[in-house]
């Protein structure tokens, strides 16, 4: 009676604790407003209870996970499982752990690269643990699609994982790569306990490839000296062990025994959960005493190896361990032993065999697929990077045109602005023009009407006066012919002014006749007799006289005055002016020549060089206006001189 009362006690405290624990957590969780809230209250209270606490961490997890539903927010449920999943992990309870990372996985949106990789490379990690190596080699390469490349904290953690992987599935060239992917992630954060973990997968790589066994010293010594900076014993044992296997496939068979021993003389055989580590050091410590010499240790050693790798079911243990037996019966001369020994060894080696084969097949076959996924996956991004280089090349292109457009835009505004004043100032001038040409006609107009009639007539009376008055003195002869020669000069003066006028207005049209040549210089050889007088000068005409030329008339009279009254002004006095006019391939070729200074060059230059009429006196007009009149007929003009004698050539064409 009194026993039962005791344990009715005892449940009754059991329960009363679990309760007060429950309201506990209840009034952790009660503060939390969000799903968020939660997830982060429990986790960290979970964590903080991982290693004296873990069944409070356990409870926590599951009242948080109730605390949740699933459209309130998916991924802090997910969160909670996978935190969950991790507690187990962490009990090595594999089994519990997949199950609830396949649950967590399914709260994580498909866009949720970086929780989704980092639940795959924990599924991995699981299903080695469970030694479900080819899906957790499935899982591992999930893992890594889902990670971003950039990613350091879980892609080097699964790259670490997908390496242990492969070892144990025997593909140590591949287990090896993807070690020594991992190593620099680690190295650049510091991450000592995955840096020796990388040191290890390394060492144990290059311990099972036959060309670089020697290589496999260095990295395992460095994770040693990792451990020992750590205080991880456990690990620092692990690497002894795996230190003497790398001396032993050295043949230096003492440096592997001192490993050995050091493991064996720890309390670390009795605490480590791993139960092949027991068989695992008996077999290579059984070989080593063998190699060494001492076989009858070494046997004592081989056998309770072979034992319990044959409990454990280890049979790459048990392969090692029967061929050392083998060996030293076969030495003692015990055949019988030897060939049953010899037996297990050849049967555990055809099934390592077999796991191996099969293994190297199923990883390969996975690498190739995950290459060739890899190689789509890079074809797309690479074709996606194109489609956006060429996007951002049209794009710049586009604003290139438009800030190409709106420079060209600017620019016209800007001339339209400038043509805008130009034509205002244009059409101000044009005013201003056509008021003083207006003044300008209106100026002529006078002159041609009030001063060419009255100098007209004051030349005859004064030819009158000359040819009535015969008694006049000489002096006086003298005066009336000079008065007369001026005002002949000023009519002539005048008459070209009007016509240069008319000219560079261009009011005068040609009015083409058929012109008797030779007539038209007797004509202005009589208008200019009184110069011819003054000056004491002959007129020498070398023309047919039934020589006849379509032209204007008045306009080769002009010609004709104004050449001959320049010679006769400034010819050598009491010399004779030669004038000749023949026709030439089609041209009538009027030439005078005179004897004298001859036409000054400048003014020479001047007719060849301008149209225009530049002096400011009159010296010259008459030159220029014959030029003028004789370009308007087509014709040309040019000039010669040799010696003291001057000649003008005028050219009209028919």
């Amino acid at each position: 009676m009194k026993i039962r009362l005791l344990l009715l006690l005892v449940c009754a405290s059991i329960w009363g604790h679990g309760q007060t624990l429950r309201d506990t957590l209840n009034g952790y969780l009660d503060t939390c407003e969000t799903p968020n809230g939660v997830r982060n209250v429990a986790r960290s209270y979970a964590r903080a209870n991982v290693v004296y606490g873990m069944d409070k961490a356990h409870l926590m997890l599951r009242m948080a996970r109730e605390r949740i539903f699933n459209e309130d927010d998916s991924i802090a449920k997910g969160d909670i499982i996978h935190e969950h999943a991790i507690l187990h992990a962490i009990r090595q309870e594999a089994d519990s752990a997949i199950i609830l990372i396949k649950e967590a996985i399914k709260y994580y949106p498909e866009n949720d690269s970086v929780k989704r990789g980092y639940a795959y490379r924990n599924l991995c990690a699981m299903h080695r643990i469970a030694e479900n190596f080819n899906e957790s080699l499935n899982n591992g390469y999930i893992a890594l699609r889902y990670l971003p490349h950039d990613d350091s904290l879980f892609r080097p953690l699964t790259y670490l994982e997908v390496g242990k992987v492969l070892y144990t599935l025997q593909n140590y060239e591949l287990s090896l790569e993807y070690a020594e992917k991992a190593l620099p992630y680690f190295e650049a954060t510091n991450d000592l306990f995955n840096i020796s973990s990388s040191y290890n997968s390394i060492g144990l790589a290059y311990l099972n490839i036959d060309t670089a066994v020697e290589q496999s010293i260095v990295p395992l010594k460095a994770a040693k000296s990792i451990h020992l900076q750590l205080g991880d014993s456990l690990s620092l044992y692990e690497t002894h062990i795996n230190l003497g296997i790398a001396y032993i496939m050295n043949k230096e068979f003492d440096s592997a025994l001192v490993h050995f021993n050091i493991v064996e003389q720890s309390d670390f055989l009795n605490t480590t959960q791993r139960l092949n580590i027991k068989p695992i050091l008996y077999a290579n410590k059984g070989l080593t005493l063998h190699r060494l010499g001492n076989s009858d240790e070494g046997l004592e050693y081989s056998l309770e190896g072979l034992k319990l790798a044959q409990e454990s079911g280890s049979d790459y243990i048990i392969e090692r361990a029967a061929q050392t037996i083998a060996e030293i019966y076969l030495l003692r001369g015990d055949t019988v032993s030897a060939f049953k020994y010899q037996d297990i060894y050849h049967k555990a080696f055809e099934i390592n065999s077999k796991i191996s084969n099969e293994s190297r097949y199923l990883t390969l076959e996975k690498l190739v697929d995950e290459q060739l996924r890899l190689q789509r996956a890079e074809f797309k991004a690479r074709q996606l990077q194109e489609e956006a280089k060429h996007d951002a090349e049209h794009l710049r292109y586009l604003y290139l045109g438009l800030g190409v457009l709106l420079v060209v835009l600017a620019l016209l505004f800007t001339m339209y602005r400038q043509t805008s004043k130009r034509k205002a100032m244009l059409a101000k001038a044009n005013s201003q023009l056509s008021s003083m040409d207006e003044s300008k006609t209106r100026l002529f107009s006078i002159i041609g009407h009030d001063l060419r009639g009255p100098i007209g007539n004051s030349a005859y009376l004064l030819s009158e006066i000359q040819n009535s008055e015969k008694g006049m003195s000489t002096e006086s002869k003298e005066i009336l012919e000079n008065v007369e020669h001026g005002l002949i000069q000023v009519q002539e003066l005048l008459e070209n002014l009007l016509m240069w006028a008319k000219e560079e207005a261009s009011e005068a049209e040609l009015n083409r006749t058929r012109v008797n040549i030779s007539e038209l210089v007797q004509d202005c050889n009589k208008m200019l007799s009184p110069l011819s007088q003054i000056n004491d000068m002959k007129l020498d005409v070398d023309i047919k006289p039934n020589l006849h030329w379509e032209l204007d008339k008045n306009a080769y009279s002009t010609i004709l005055r104004n050449t001959l009254s320049n010679s006769l002004k400034y010819a050598s006095k009491s010399s004779t002016v030669e004038v000749s006019a023949k026709v030439v391939d089609h041209q009538l070729v009027t030439k005078i020549c005179d004897y004298g200074d001859g036409i000054p060059k400048e003014m020479v230059e001047q007719l060849k060089s301008s149209d225009k009429f530049t002096n400011t006196t009159s010296n010259g007009m008459g030159l220029h206006l014959v030029s003028l009149l004789t370009k308007k007929h087509g014709g040309s003009l040019s000039y010669s001189y040799d010696g003291n004698k001057g000649c003008l050539t005028i050219v009209i064409p028919e």
